[in-house]
């Protein structure tokens, strides 16, 4: 064979593996010229033939056909008549040189355009591979296997068509080419049908989990590099059950991951483990990622009447599969982008909104879910214009912390009720109460659409949410409200919904856990609604619906341990102290390792009236047990630790009041070393190069690389004053340094800022450095001023003189003029006026610089820290003034002013207290108001206000607070009913003051060592 000849012959192999087919002829001419190999120009021109009347019959890229197979039935593309091939079968059979292998495929082939199986399958039973063919005799390899499996197939051998298309899979395994495109239109022909076989016989016995992966991910290893265009439709149905068998395995921990390049690498069972864990995920979003790709191809924006049902399909497949591994905020992102181009296929879909509210409320973006939860109540038709002008008219009855009045909303019943029979599809018409007769004899038969619906969402009938779904999203939002954002009245609004819906539809209908879920949360909304209420006739009718609730769901649940400690709570909060203990008792009975419900019953147990403290002291110890079993102390999930950490202040004031005071500070040391965990809990951490964050979820955990930066020397105080921005809800502007880093809360957090001691021996204010890194901070010596207070040496040597009182005023007058509070100076950042200003200007759930890209609960998550660390230099600074070391005290109150001095009322109420000691009264009341200025709800600043004002004879003044006190969210002090009760006897109305006074001795019995609002009050 000449040279040219040679050359002609590669490139008629070059166009037959590229599928350029009109090419071919004219080389096979050419080939023909200058060789005498007659054979190959006529294969290859029967070959082209055959080829092009196959193209003719179907357009081989249109895939349409096959948009409905699934793994127990493929389509096969239509066949040609034996007419048609019949040329080109004598063709080939004429050509007696040609090659073995090259004539009969392509005679195979004919036969199988037609459809006689028996005849490709004799046509290539005496084929032999080679496995060093190249180039197009490979392909040709590829393809008799392929026409070797679909015939086995066909002729419903099912044995050998398996063996067959694994015999093709371990050929592609091996394939050094996968982008030729003859190459891929084989491969795609048989990991088509053979994926689709793979996995209807996957519970076979002979096939491996791993066989039907390889096959599957061999399908999108060929055709990933193809047009999206191409073959559409057959990739989605092989995309779509990929996902459904990833999923499948990876429930049933059969997930085998891609085998690793280096078989030298040895895993531990553990890193194996997580490994296949990270595969999978990885696997699975980049499946989705192609999926979606594939789907919006198929898909445009719906005409009326239509819904893209794939596009839901994908939306929903990804919600399922992304809650069974764990909610990563990441893909939780990425899904929310999903979300976002899916509105833009679909016109006003429910579905779509429910997913976008229930990923931003996993995110913790609550501003966000608020509207998508709206919006998600107005498609269902669960809320109308009329039912959102209503929510304004009700009666103000609950006070915020900023001291404004919100109204509980009353929408009319029968509204909502018909409301509810409109967004519930194919329900019997009820009829109302005041209905005529003649309408109340309609047959009960009749459903929603033969008669006029109320809303327009009413008149949809092919996106309807079934009401177990919309049940679980009220049930969501409730949460949402109560837990998380404090809008009590909003999760008594969708309470009321719920328990509509609930009722249209019927407990049968919707089963009774999902029942007794909803009223749990309708009793808990009205247990928050009850201790917010300021009105004193509501209060109580709010608290007995909560019971009545709570009830209704143990009568359909009782085995529900969340039930039982929201009863617990609610007759807590009620004062109803044996009721409370029998329902916590049982929540522990169902589940020890919740640690509120421990919190509970110890503080229950440390009420006067059931005289046990040692008992109490003796629960709570158990309950730090049961923590440490469940390796609580070891936990990186910050909602259990901070629950310990509250668990843990209880236990140190109960060993205050059963050991003394030397043996509480102690365990303080250890609530500060605590504190430091915590901090290093939280993954979304700023950096102060560029101020980078990571998004967390809020329903689950989720790990992230923390990083420490070193603050800047020039700017000693930044730390400081982050940390009283961010706890008042106002953060610093993006670009400067938001939020304190981990190391700066450690500063903060340690027992080792609050004072250093002078080389006099007194002791002095430590400066508000953040210069050293936190390696130089481990490794300095510690000087620990609080250690040194602790130790019974110093507490001798400073025991109250005259030369110690004289110094703690002159500490207090430095601190008046340092803070303006000297009643001169109307300028300064912290009077009356000042702090009112920013408490109502900047005080806010959702501050501005959440648009800047962090999430309300990464807000209310940061916020709640910073109130554990002021809660722990209080409850410091509480021991120090119950030991009257009131130097210490001042010092321990002026670390928690650090922290939160805008929001935190227990700030300046512990300061009053110090200047009352001292008998500075004006100076007193001044820190008094500022407290009240700063939470309107805080009842201790009102009540020492009102103490305050009766040790100046201002008794007009103290029985106005005091009964504002009283009748509103501090009804159960026993401290302001026996002082109101104090002034009515000195101002001769002993019948009122009796009564004041029996009252104050009845709650006194009922007074835990810590208030019952440290509790959750959401589950």
């Amino acid at each position: 064979m000449s040279t040219k000849a040679k050359q002609l012959a590669k490139e008629i192999d070059h166009a037959r593996c590229k599928g350029l087919w009109q090419n071919v002829p004219e080389l096979a001419r050419r080939y023909k010229k200058h060789s005498n190999d007659v054979a190959l120009e006529q294969t290859v021109l029967v070959e082209t033939a055959l080829q092009n009347l196959v193209n003719n019959n179907i357009n081989p890229s249109d895939s349409s056909i096959y948009s409905h197979d699934a793994p127990h039935s493929a389509t096969m593309r239509p066949r040609l008549n034996m007419d048609q091939v019949k040329p080109f079968i004598d063709q080939l059979d004429a050509i007696a040189t040609a090659q073995l292998l090259d004539r009969e495929v392509v005679k195979a082939r004919c036969y199988f355009e037609v459809g006689e199986y028996d005849l490709v399958l004799q046509s290539t039973q005496e084929l032999v591979s080679d496995v060093h063919a190249k180039g197009y005799t490979w392909i040709m390899q590829l393809q008799a296997l392929v026409l070797k499996a679909i015939s086995y197939e066909s002729m419903h051998d099912t044995v050998k068509a398996l063996a067959a298309y694994q015999q093709m899979a371990t050929l592609l395994e091996h394939a050094s080419e996968t982008t030729d495109r003859t190459l891929v239109d084989w491969a795609e022909e048989g990991l088509y049908r053979g994926s689709l076989l793979f996995l209807n016989q996957r519970h076979n016995s002979k096939i491996t989990t791993e066989q039907v992966l390889q096959i599957l991910r061999l399908y999108q290893k060929f055709t990933s590099s193809q047009p999206t265009h191409w073959r559409i439709h057959k990739r989605e149905i092989i995309s779509k059950y990929s996902l459904a068998f990833l999923s499948y395995c990876f429930k049933r921990h059969e997930y085998v991951p891609p085998p690793l390049g280096d078989n030298s690498v040895q895993m531990s069972a553990d890193d194996f483990a997580a490994y296949r864990h990270d595969m999978f995920v990885s696997e699975m979003m980049q499946l989705y990622a192609l999926y979606e790709k594939l789907v919006y191809g198929m898909v445009s924006f719906p005409s009326a009447g239509n819904v893209n049902t794939i596009l839901l399909d994908l939306v929903d497949r990804m919600a399922e599969d992304l809650h069974m591994i764990g909610n990563p905020a990441p893909e939780l992102r990425n899904y929310l982008e999903t979300l976002t181009r899916a509105t833009q296929r679909t016109f006003n879909s429910s579905k779509i909104t429910r997913h976008l509210f229930n990923t931003l409320y996993l995110l913790g973006e609550f501003k966000e879910a608020d509207h998508a939860l709206s919006s998600y109540l107005y498609l269902v038709g669960l809320q109308s214009q009329a039912t959102k002008d209503a929510s304004d008219t009700g009666d103000a009855i609950t006070l915020d912390a900023q001291g404004r009045l919100t109204p509980l909303p009353c929408p009319d019943e029968e509204v909502l009720r018909q409301l509810a029979h409109d967004a519930v599809p194919d329900l019997p018409i009820v009829v109302s109460s005041s209905s005529s007769t003649a309408t109340a004899n309609t047959t009960a038969s009749a459903t929603l659409h033969q008669r006029r619906p109320s809303t327009i969402a009413a008149h949809r009938t092919d996106d309807k949410e079934p009401v177990e779904t919309i049940l679980h999203v009220l049930n969501r939002g409730m949460r949402m409200y109560d837990k998380y954002v404090n809008k009590g009245v909003h999760a008594v609004e969708l309470a009321n919904l719920a328990k509509i819906v609930l009722e249209v539809a019927g407990i049968a209908r919707v089963g009774n856990a999902l029942a007794a879920q909803v009223y749990r949360n309708i009793g808990a909304a009205y247990g928050v609604l009850a201790r917010h209420t300021v009105d004193p006739t509501q209060r109580p009718i709010h608290h007995e619906a909560a019971i009545q609730y709570l009830q209704q769901a143990l009568q359909l649940d009782e085995h529900a341990w969340e039930t039982h400690y929201h009863l617990g709570k609610q007759y807590a909060d009620m004062r109803d102290i044996s009721s409370a203990m029998s329902a916590v008792a049982r929540c522990l009975e169902l589940n020890t390792s919740f640690l509120p419900a421990w919190h509970l019953l110890v503080l229950l147990y440390s009420c006067p009236g059931q005289d046990n403290l040692d008992k109490a002291l003796a629960t709570c110890e158990l309950g730090l047990q049961e923590a440490k079993r469940q390796q609580l102390p070891e936990t990186d999930d910050a909602e259990d630790y901070y629950h310990l950490i509250m668990l843990k202040m209880t236990h140190t004031r109960l060993v205050e009041l059963v050991h003394g005071s030397d043996h509480a500070l102690s365990c303080q040391e250890d609530l500060f070393t605590m504190y430091g965990r915590l901090v290093l809990m939280d993954p979304d951490v700023d950096s102060a190069a560029n101020g980078s964050t990571t998004s967390t979820s809020a329903a689950g955990s989720s790990s992230a690389n923390m990083t420490t930066a070193t603050a800047p020397a020039a700017a000693p105080n930044t730390a400081t004053a982050n940390l009283a921005a961010t706890a008042n809800g106002s953060l610093p502007a993006m670009g400067t340094s938001s939020m304190p880093s981990q190391r700066e809360l450690v500063i903060s957090g340690s027992l080792g800022n609050l004072a250093e001691a002078s080389p006099g021996g007194s002791s002095v204010l430590l400066p508000n450095t953040s210069t050293a890194s936190l390696d130089r901070l481990q490794q300095r010596k510690p000087k620990h001023h609080l250690a040194m207070l602790l130790s019974s040496r110093h507490y001798q040597q400073s025991k109250s003189t005259k030369k110690g009182t004289s110094k703690l005023k002159s500490l207090l007058q430095k601190r008046k003029s340092k803070l303006g509070m000297s009643h001169g100076n109307n300028t300064s950042r912290t009077s009356i006026q000042s702090v009112g200003y920013s408490v109502t200007s900047t005080r806010s759930l959702y501050p501005p610089d959440l648009a800047a890209g962090k999430s309300t609960w990464t807000w209310l998550r940061r916020k709640r820290m910073y109130n554990v660390l002021c809660l722990l230099w209080l409850q410091a600074a509480q021991l120090f003034l119950r030991q009257d070391r009131l130097d210490e005290a001042l010092k321990a109150i002026e670390e928690a002013e650090k922290v939160n001095w805008t929001s935190e009322a227990q700030v300046w109420c512990l300061l009053g207290q110090v200047h009352l000691r001292l008998g500075q009264h004006e100076d007193a009341t001044d820190a008094f108001r500022k407290g009240i200025v700063a939470d309107a709800l805080d009842m201790d600043c009102r009540l020492w206000l009102a103490k305050t004002y009766m040790e100046r004879h201002q008794m007009a003044m103290a029985e106005g607070l005091l009964d504002t006190i009283t009748q509103g969210t501090g009804w159960d002090s026993a401290d302001a009913w026996f002082c109101l009760g104090d002034i009515y006897s000195s101002s001769q109305r002993i019948g009122q003051g009796k009564k004041c006074l029996f009252y104050a001795l009845e709650l006194d019995e009922t007074q835990p060592v810590q208030p019952f609002n440290l509790l959750p009050s959401c589950t």
